[in-house]
């Protein structure tokens, strides 16, 4: 899913967003990212994200 989909599905910020997606990464989380670096948010994503 893309983040502007995520963002608007969580009902929050695109930067609050990104700031839950790099707090999770330093606890050792791996986001699948494609070739540029940017993340694809999936299901498992989108849980850890709101039970962060």
């Amino acid at each position: 899913m893309e983040t502007k989909r995520t963002e608007k599905l969580l009902e929050i910020d695109v930067s609050t967003l990104r700031e839950y997606a790099e707090a999770l990464e330093k606890q050792g989380y791996k986001f699948h990212k494609n070739e540029r670096g940017h993340r694809g948010d999936f299901e498992k994503d989108i849980i850890a994200v709101t039970v962060h």
